[in-house]
């Protein structure tokens, strides 16, 4: 679908799918930077540290991420109990909320790299 169909279907908040009227919204988009695991930037205009050799769930490298024997660790907020980037991460819920209002000027990184090994 093209981003002016889409478009189109946003301005009318609604689609018939058969006998059932569905409400139409929009989605956010989630900028996430694959370099620092920062959210709303993207790798080309990173400044962080670069994190691509470390593990998403852990923060920590030097094994397999199928084998990784640590628990889940955000470098963004560092806290326990998630992974970096996911849903729980309060950093990550005020990029997504000010991307939902059009307010990308909001980022996040994580602190410099002292959860590596």
């Amino acid at each position: 679908m093209s981003d002016k169909e889409a478009e189109l279907l946003l301005q009318q908040k609604q689609i018939k799918i058969g006998w059932t009227q569905c409400r139409i919204v929009g989605r956010p988009r989630d900028t996430r930077c694959y370099r620092c695991w920062g959210s709303g930037e993207t790798r080309a205009a990173c400044t962080g540290p670069d994190r691509g050799n470390l593990y998403l769930k852990c923060g920590k490298g030097g094994h397999k991420a199928i084998e990784c024997p640590n628990r889940p660790y955000c470098i963004n907020c560092q806290q326990e109990g998630h992974q970096t980037g996911t849903q729980k991460c309060e950093p990550n819920k005020a990029v997504r909320k000010a991307e939902a209002l059009n307010e990308p000027n909001i980022q996040i990184q994580g602190p410099p790299n002292q959860h590596e090994p």
